[in-house]
């Protein structure tokens, strides 16, 4: 018996999708920080950032988010909106 390439299973593949996540940080001295970075996966709410800033390690937590679609580009850019904890 011959067996065709569409007879076959599937092969699955995981694939880590790469995304642009636009930060913004509202410190507790109601300053802002701002910074891009890639991500794997698409933010929750109530996930915890640590990012390092001059030397100093920020945590903060996920108020919002929101997904930008723009023509053309390559991949999904979600703006999140972080307070400090």
């Amino acid at each position: 018996m011959v067996r065709s390439r569409r007879d076959a299973p599937p092969v699955l593949l995981h694939v880590a999708l790469m995304v642009t996540w636009e930060i913004m940080i509202t410190c507790r001295d109601a300053s802002r920080r701002r910074y891009s970075e890639l991500r794997d996966g698409v933010p929750e709410k109530g996930e915890i950032i640590e990012t390092a800033d001059s030397g100093q390690i920020i945590k903060s937590r996920i108020d919002a988010y929101h997904e930008e679609r723009t023509p053309g580009a390559r991949l999904p850019l979600f703006q999140v909106a972080a307070t400090e904890i």
